[in-house]
């Protein structure tokens, strides 16, 4: 009896150890994907565009845990950079041409917010919550537009998700956030 009971007792003992170890930091691979179909024919007229990444911190959020400060979420690469592609290409297949000045469309976009937050439910289940932000500024000529695009989710687990499942959300929610500018109605009557 004292030899089942001992294997049972250290399964116990390692199960609460690992429940209680601290969630290591996660690295998001954004590939954000828009689409060109809402934008207006450019028809050759010329753009170009800065991406500014507005946020404080290039931590997106913490995973929580017993260890909650060293379980930071942060992106792969230079997220700048992969926005800024992105519009760039969605713009030339939409057919503007971009150029390094005297743009007929001068864009400034900012990421505002890109965020994770993580809150425990109760004992057993965790409420993650997602959001984005991405504010533009067009000049043309002397008019200009201006406007935000705000995205969020939130998904509740009976555990603290893994990379794959918030690389997901987070990924879903920037693109969503970004597709609502290029979607916006009045952006586009702009660049009509």
């Amino acid at each position: 009896m004292k030899s089942v009971f001992k294997p049972v007792l250290m399964l116990s003992v390692l199960a609460l150890l690992a429940g209680c170890a601290q969630l290591s930091p996660q690295q998001i691979a954004f590939q954000p994907v828009v689409s060109a179909d809402s934008l207006p024919a450019g028809n050759g007229r010329t753009f170009w565009v800065d991406v500014v990444d507005g946020r404080s911190s290039s931590v997106i959020g913490q995973r929580g845990g017993v260890y909650e400060n060293s379980s930071a979420i942060t992106a792969t690469g230079d997220l700048r950079q992969q926005l800024e592609d992105q519009i760039v290409g969605a713009l030339e297949v939409a057919g503007f041409e971009a150029v390094d000045m005297n743009a007929d469309f001068e864009w400034t976009v900012t990421l505002e917010e890109l965020s994770y937050q993580m809150n425990d439910i109760d004992a057993a289940r965790k409420d993650a919550k997602v959001a984005a932000e991405v504010s533009v500024e067009i000049v043309k000529a002397n008019s200009s537009f201006a406007n935000s695009f705000r995205a969020q989710r939130s998904k509740e687990f009976f555990r603290y998700p893994d990379e794959a499942e918030n690389e997901a959300m987070l990924t879903e929610t920037f693109d969503d956030a970004i597709e609502r500018m290029f979607s916006d109605a009045a952006l586009n009557r702009f660049l009509r």
